[in-house]
């Protein structure tokens, strides 16, 4: 049928094309508004439609090389008049510049640079207080960032503690987007933003974003009010601090090892109910509620004996001895090694053996025929059995934790010198007699019987 015959289209409208500076975002917002459509006709009596029609906000981000970011009166303007031919106003107050300032570095060589001015950037930008995210947006467009700060420090009054622009800069990226993952940075940056987490609870053990925490309860008696109370600030804090508990990864381990059974707690994050596990894994260690690392074992074994494939693809390619070792040293090693004063002590004969046992497989591939024996495959590849290796890496960090300013207290305090000499006396004081070998085994009681011998 012909449209324009029967008079139910109209003419083709012509294209509107609307300039906009380089760098312009548009937004699309969820109202509508009525923009066109097909138009009605008294003629054949059609019933024109509503067209779509959306309405858009264009947002401006100035584009530039380099971002200028600081507190107020840090010293940003002044760097953009020393370097470029910009002319910011300059003076030894603060929120001096009221408007973002792109400058420009010419070269000798023709080439050029632009640096832009990023103006107040306060405390709790981030959350749009001051001028807030109306400045602060810029900063995702530029392609460095350039901060500068006052090495006196900034305060906008008496009662703002002193803070870093850092802060601002990833909270409005939300830190995921802005650090590539696997980074030195994204540790530091995770820190520096979210390390007030349960600063008042006693027994909490946190690691970058992965945090911790216990009561010890009786058996008798056994109370999960003070753990519920701890889960609630933690949700309130998650929420001040806009972030969210991944529920999934957060469960709850009964460490019971009484005769008489104890039922274990019914604990909640918000409406969200936990599970109660029989082990978990923390910071790559699986961990069970026995205390025992039959799991940890068979993982690292399990983990270890798929790396050795490497090894037999490499040896069936005429890679050298010499090469075959270093693999082994850097890829398989490590993982039979990994967090090993956390549970060498305590392992048992047969999880030492199991564990030798990958180490003796790997010099199999490595020697090939030339293979005798496991102790003269050592002295060849110049290797030390792991339970030597674990020997060494516990007393190594029983050293280090001794001059450690923030955890000499996981160890007992100096011993007292002795008023007379004696053949030997303690470094530390000795701890009390075990009660149990579990208690005997761990890691603390051995590292203190290994720094006093």
């Amino acid at each position: 049928m012909d449209s324009y015959k029967y008079r139910i289209c109209g003419e083709a409208g012509a294209e509107l094309i609307i300039p906009v500076h380089t760098g312009t975002t548009v937004w699309l917002e969820q109202h509508q508004k009525l923009l066109g459509g097909q138009s009605s006709n008294p003629s054949n009596q059609y019933n024109g439609q509503k067209g779509q029609g959306h309405i858009v906000k264009l947002e401006l981000k100035l584009l530039a090389d380099v971002g200028l970011v600081g507190f107020p009166n840090a010293g940003k303007s002044a760097l953009l008049w020393a370097i470029s031919r910009a002319r910011p106003k300059v003076a030894s107050y603060p929120f001096t510049t009221l408007q973002p300032t792109l400058g420009v570095v010419e070269y000798s060589d023709m080439w050029w640079l632009t640096i832009a001015d990023l103006p107040r950037l306060i405390e709790g930008a981030w959350a749009n207080v001051g001028m807030g995210h109306r400045f602060l947006r810029h900063v995702e467009r530029t392609h460095f960032l350039l901060f500068v700060v006052d090495i006196n420090g900034f305060r906008l009054s008496p009662k703002h503690p002193y803070c870093s622009p850092t802060e601002n800069v990833m909270l409005v990226n939300r830190l995921t987007c802005g650090v590539p993952q696997g980074t030195k940075m994204g540790p530091l940056c995770f820190l520096l933003l979210i390390n007030d987490a349960l600063t008042d609870t006693p027994y909490r053990w946190k690691y970058v974003d992965d945090c911790t925490v216990g009561v010890p309860v009786s058996t008798k008696n056994p109370d999960y009010s003070p753990l519920q109370a701890i889960l609630e600030r933690l949700q309130t804090w998650t929420e001040e601090s806009r972030m969210t508990i991944n529920h999934n990864k957060t469960v709850v381990m009964h460490f019971c090892t009484s005769s008489v059974p104890v039922p274990p707690p019914q604990l909640s994050v918000g409406p969200h109910p936990l599970q109660v596990v029989r082990c978990a894994k923390l910071l790559g260690v699986t961990v069970d509620d026995q205390l025992t690392w039959k799991q940890h074992v068979a993982s690292t074994i399990r983990s270890a004996t798929y790396r050795l494939y490497m090894l037999h693809r490499l040896r069936s390619l005429g890679t050298p001895t010499d090469e075959l070792r270093g693999v082994y040293l850097t890829f398989i090693l490590p993982k039979l090694m990994y967090a090993s004063p956390a549970w060498s002590s305590s392992l048992t004969q047969t999880q030492q053996l199991q564990l030798e046992s990958v180490q003796k497989r790997a010099c199999r591939v490595i020697l090939g025929p030339a293979y005798t024996t496991y102790e003269e495959a050592l002295n060849t590849l110049k290797l030390s059995r792991l339970s030597t290796r674990y020997s060494e890496a516990l007393k190594k960090f029983g050293r280090g934790l001794l001059n450690h300013p923030r955890l000499r207290s996981m160890l007992p305090p100096d011993a007292p010198r002795p008023t007379h000499a004696t053949r030997h006396h303690n470094k530390i004081t000795p701890l009390k007699v075990p009660r149990t070998d579990r208690y005997r085994l761990s890691a603390i009681p051995t590292m203190v019987r290994a720094i006093n011998q």
